[in-house]
């Protein structure tokens, strides 16, 4: 539009001017050639003005259709190209989309196919093992047979001979001959047990020799069922074998297809790492809020001990005083009792003696009487005086709080401490290494934490803040331990997350589908936070991500969960 219209202020400028120079359309087409040199020499006449204004009328009218010609084909070439622009822009951002989902399955494909590879071979080396054990007991085996047959063969020669011997000496005299022939009775006894002991060895070594062949029955069945067994394994090993190839040729194969889309392998992973980086400094900037908040009600817990412990004191110290005052008033009103009974001992004293002058030579011993009872009587009160001050002293904060029958504030009184947050961490620290797992039934790790390259993918490096596992689907996340949710939200590549403060130590749960708990919940130990869901990026897959923190520090939670 903005060529177009410079174009259009081109022409109106050279209409205006008289001079057409500047318009794209042939001089010939406004003016026609002369068709002989009779014409030409008629044309060159002077025109007249009339003739002079229809041309410039004509030449006018001409030059407006071919604006508004040049005017139509450069608006629909401006929105033809615009079209082929937009058309241009839906491909790439569908093959965009494309290439971050084939991607997406491609490493899915991947994680599975290593997972399977690494089982496959630990299998293949199980039994490599088996078939080690099998051969040395075939081996065993077969030093066994040939033991027993050698045994077996030594046992059958002796007693051949042994019982050839004996019938040589039958066809001489049978038994009853040999024994009758005997020359004394002991003899014959003598013979007797001979011929038992020998029929008793007899059957002793046709014994031995039928354990010795029933054993070497069972070593030969021994055998054959380790030959079978062995058999059966090499066969296993080599369809594991086979299976391995196969899962590494597939393996190669996504790697290779992996490296092939490099551009939008990058480009997922730089995403799938910026969603991470945002998981990371969501749960950090939280931690560190709570941990703020945490520190804020720990200082004005402090603060308000510290103002409480303040006034305790202040009340102890005017308590103190006004017992002390009291002390003092006690004491003062004492000596002022006892200095009044002082000076009215000392009065009855002197008229006690005045009397004495008066009645001296007729009352001399009531006198002394009365006097040693005066005397009597000022150390009884003076005992008196004494006991009294010290009961003052020892007893002024029991009356002085009798007295104003003064009942505990409130502050005062011990209240029951709830589990501090401290104690919940011990306690999840004294877990680690038996912590449930995050999810009931199927739990296979597809990628660990910390940083680490993709399989068969040295070059590519993912830095992972937990670890992610695939579970059945339709599972649900479950609280490894008791704690309270510090938050719940939802980000790109987690779907809704649950965070679970244990004190000191925090656990998240990404890839929750529909939450059951809210912010400020109290969970126990396997309790379900949400189900998870499957993402179709992922082939379909259920993923449950799960990270342990202590404080603002990334932990490893494979080392925490039982395996």
């Amino acid at each position: 539009m903005r060529y177009l219209r410079i174009l259009i202020l081109i022409v109106a400028t050279s209409m205006m001017s008289g001079d057409f120079s500047g318009v794209s359309m042939p001089l010939s087409a406004a003016v026609k050639k002369p068709a002989s040199g009779k014409s030409t020499a008629k044309s060159t006449k002077p025109a007249t003005p009339a003739k002079t204004k229809s041309k410039k009328r004509k030449t006018k009218k001409k030059t407006k259709k071919a604006v508004k010609a040049a005017a139509r084909e450069t608006s629909s070439g401006v929105r033809k190209q615009q079209q082929s622009i937009d058309r241009e822009i839906s491909l790439t951002t569908e093959q965009i989309k494309a290439n971050d989902v084939a991607v997406s399955t491609n490493l899915a494909t991947l994680q599975t196919l290593d997972r399977d590879v690494e089982a496959q071979r630990k299998r293949v080396a199980n039994l490599l093992t088996r078939e080690q054990q099998l051969h040395s007991n075939i081996n065993a085996c077969i030093s066994s047979i040939d033991e027993g047959e050698r045994r077996l063969k030594d046992m059958r020669d002796r007693y051949v001979a042994a019982v050839r011997k004996m019938r040589v000496a039958r066809k001489r005299s049978n038994a009853m001959t040999f024994i009758f022939a005997s020359r004394t009775f002991y003899q014959a006894l003598r013979r007797m047990r001979y011929l038992q002991t020998f029929a008793d060895w007899r059957q002793r070594r046709e014994k031995e020799i039928k354990q010795e062949i029933a054993r070497l029955e069972g070593h030969r069945k021994q055998l054959a069922t380790s030959r079978a067994a062995l058999q059966t394994t090499l066969s296993e090993q080599e369809q594991a074998s086979r299976t391995l190839a196969a899962k590494q040729q597939e393996q190669s194969s996504t790697v290779s297809r992996l490296r092939a889309n490099g551009d939008a392998l990058r480009s997922h992973l730089a995403r799938k790492q910026a969603e991470t980086n945002a998981l990371n400094a969501k749960i950090a900037q939280l931690i560190a809020a709570e941990r703020a908040e945490a520190e804020a009600a720990e200082k004005r817990r402090q603060e308000q001990e510290a103002r409480e412990a303040a006034e305790k004191a202040e009340r102890e110290r005017v308590a103190a005083q006004k017992a002390e005052e009291a002390r003092l008033a006690a004491e003062k009103a004492a000596a002022e009792k006892a200095a009044a009974e002082e000076r009215e001992a000392t009065a009855r004293e002197k008229e006690a003696k005045e009397q004495a002058r008066r009645d001296k030579a007729a009352k001399d011993k009531e006198a002394k009487e009365a006097k040693e009872a005066a005397r009597k009587e000022a150390a009884r009160k003076e005992q008196a005086r004494k006991e009294k001050n010290n009961k003052a002293a020892s007893g002024d904060d029991s009356r002085y709080a009798d007295a104003r029958r003064r009942k505990p504030r409130p502050s005062e009184t011990k209240k029951p401490k709830a589990e501090t947050p401290a104690k919940s961490a011990a306690g999840f620290a004294a877990a680690k290494g038996s912590l449930p797992r995050p999810v009931a039934g199927t739990f296979n790790v597809v990628s660990k934490f910390g940083r680490h390259p993709l399989p068969n993918l040295p070059e590519v490096m993912y830095d992972n803040l937990g670890i992610d596992a695939e579970v059945q689907k339709g599972a649900s996340a479950q609280a490894v331990y008791p704690g309270t949710v510090s938050g719940v939200f939802a980000i790109p590549g987690y779907n809704t997350v649950v965070i679970v403060n244990h004190g000191e130590y925090y656990t998240v749960y990404g890839n929750i589908g529909s939450p059951s708990v809210k912010k400020g919940d109290s969970v126990k130990s396997g309790q379900g936070l949400g189900n998870l869901v499957a993402d179709p990026s992922e082939g379909g897959r259920t993923i449950i991500h799960f990270e342990v923190w202590h404080n603002r520090e990334k932990l490893n939670p494979e080392a925490w969960i039982r395996s």
